[in-house]
């Protein structure tokens, strides 16, 4: 932006000409990315779009946004929220919360881009310097050239200013307030529980380390047994070479630098042809699974046995949360891993964890939605639906725990519209265990499903020519929005991704969207959370507290869910010495 004007502000006697204005956008540059630890090199504000202003950060700047606070109307930010403003709490700089607006979250709700760059040139046409550019690759901003790096600082002021006009039209022209109410009230109880970390019993993850590393052991061996050669199961070059030159299994395509790919696309697509093929999937899962949960906790938990997870608001595209470092919301299902892996996670002393979860909440959502009499009457008359399932669309006795397992499996697969075929994948690749059926009887399963549940399925298929038609597709409730132009590209496979991610988010985005209100609303326990996982939240709650807080809680959560939904709603919550035990 070289019509920008950047004013270095050194010196004490220079803050007191300073201009001010209503609106202020801020912008810190930092020594790492840590808001537990990091330092403030330089701070930049702008209250127009012609001149930034930026200054090292001390006494004078301190005192003066301090000032600030009181006088403004409002304070923008772009990613301030989760980032800029828990580090200046952190030096004695505390913005109000309540004339706070992050353009990273305005996006989220309004479905643009959430890069400030790609923002900047896509929305107003304006290229950004980027920051590795300008830092030559330094992380420590603190180190680089300040002639460098404050006409960067000032401009990252500038932008979200405009941006924050752009966004403000919108949500107000669409009446996005809640929507936007909910993120940003959001913001700081993640910041608090990414913060306080939940405990992490190191001894016994290393314990388990030993044990996963040891059968990940036993995998490969197996895998170089079927191969019938040795060979490196992380190098993708050996099990290219084992597959397509040993073994003759024919390639699928090519990686960009031209070898044969072996990434899981292909794998699966190849699973039929060789035994070895699913040893290397199981291989890959197993090996991520150890990476990812109990080797990445225990070097995350080595400074004070805790792990700060990084919880992201915006981390799916629908409505739903997200973290990392590590992720806590995904972990597999895999032989009662899930299980071993979730007993690592401890409350704090004094404190037993509580796990509130929401009883079937986006069958619940696609129920209220789409008004399918017999989805609504199952819900509102507290009956069982796996069971009737069993019966109705298996055709089947109940009592039989693999068919209540089927049952659900198939249940929520047809829920979000799959295809026969897509539901076959989903039973193979995504239950656990794998459940493997003949194409006839999924089949059949499907057209019953689609029977009794006709009103769904044709709710689904208005959907599906409304993002086909449009683009984009609005979540109900609080109307989220996400462009899919994929359905434009003429190609069957996208078209037909785009239809499934629309159906996905008119019932996942309501889902995830209940649990934050409802977070929201209970604000007042948020020194309790320590992790929320999809429709789940969980708490460390002292144990003389327990029985009182947990109704509470799961109380407001009830009510929560049915105001919005207009259907009964329930919320399942136990307690326990780790979270395995809150079953």
């Amino acid at each position: 932006m070289e019509d920008v004007e950047v004013a270095w502000v050194k010196s004490v006697g220079e803050w007191r000409n300073l201009e001010r204005g209503p609106v202020i956008s801020l912008d810190l540059e930092t020594t790492s990315l840590d808001i537990s630890s990091a330092g403030i090199s330089a701070v930049s504000w702008s209250f127009n779009d012609k001149r930034g202003y930026v200054s090292g950060f001390g006494p004078p700047v301190s005192d003066y946004l301090n000032m600030l606070a009181g006088s403004v109307d409002k304070i923008i930010t772009h990613n301030g929220m989760n980032f800029d403003l828990p580090i200046l709490d952190r030096h004695g700089v505390v913005l109000p919360r309540e004339k706070s607006w992050d353009t990273m979250l305005s996006a989220y709700v309004l479905g643009r881009d959430l890069g400030l760059k790609t923002r900047a040139l896509r929305e107003l046409g304006i290229l950004m310097e980027t920051y590795d550019r300008v830092s030559g690759g330094e992380k420590d901003s603190s180190r680089v050239d300040p002639w460098m790096l404050f006409p960067y600082a000032a401009t990252d002021a500038v932008v979200p200013l405009l941006l924050y006009e752009k966004d403000r039209r919108e949500v107000k022209d669409r009446n996005l307030w809640e929507a936007i109410n909910i993120e940003h009230e959001l913001s700081p109880i993640f910041v608090e529980m990414q913060v306080r970390g939940i405990a992490f019993d190191r001894v016994r993850a290393i314990e388990l380390q030993k044990e996963l590393g040891a059968h990940i052991e036993e995998v490969a061996e197996r895998a170089v047994e079927q191969a019938g050669v040795p060979f490196n199961l992380n190098k993708p070059e050996d099990v290219s070479w084992v597959l397509f030159d040993r073994l003759k299994i024919p390639p699928v395509k090519k990686t960009k630098g031209g070898e044969w790919s072996t990434d899981e696309s292909v794998l699966k697509a190849r699973i039929e042809n060789h035994p070895v093929v699913s040893t290397i999937m199981e291989y890959r899962q197993w090996h991520k699974q150890k990476s990812t949960y109990i080797d990445s906790p225990i070097r995350l938990s080595e400074n004070d046995g805790r792990l700060h997870t990084v919880f992201k608001q915006f981390g799916a595209r629908g409505g739903r949360s997200s973290s990392e470092h590590p992720n806590l919301q995904n972990i597999p299902q895999r032989r009662g891993w899930d299980k071993k892996i979730k007993a690592l996670y401890l409350p704090d002393e004094g404190c037993e964890l509580w796990s509130f979860d929401y009883n079937q909440l986006e069958m619940r959502v696609a129920a209220a939605i789409t008004e399918d009499p017999e989805l609504m009457r199952i819900f509102i008359e507290d009956r069982d639906i796996h069971s009737e399932n069993i019966v109705s669309i298996l055709g089947r006795r109940p009592g039989n725990p693999d068919d209540r397992r089927l049952s659900k499996n198939i249940g929520f697969g047809l829920m979000y519209g799959l295809s026969a075929r897509g539901l076959n994948e989903y039973l193979l690749y995504r239950a656990e265990p794998p459940i493997a059926l003949s194409m006839k009887e999924i089949v059949r399963i499907r057209s019953n499903f689609l029977r009794r549940f006709s009103v769904l399925a044709e709710v689904q298929e208005d959907w599906r020519r409304e993002v086909d038609g449009l683009g984009y597709v609005d979540t109900p409730v609080f109307r989220y929005r996400r462009y899919l132009p994929e359905v434009f590209s003429g190609d069957d496979k996208y078209v037909s991704e785009a239809e499934r991610v629309a159906v996905n988010l008119k019932i996942q985005g309501p889902a995830g969207v209940i649990t934050k209100l409802a977070m929201v609303r209970l604000r007042k326990y948020r020194e309790l959370f320590r992790n929320t996982v999809h429709d789940q939240v969980l708490a460390s709650i002292p144990v003389k507290w327990g029985p009182v807080v947990s109704e509470e809680i799961a109380r407001e959560m009830v009510r929560t869910g049915e105001e919005v939904l207009g259907i009964p709603v329930k919320v399942a919550y136990e307690r326990g010495r780790t979270w395995a035990e809150c079953k």
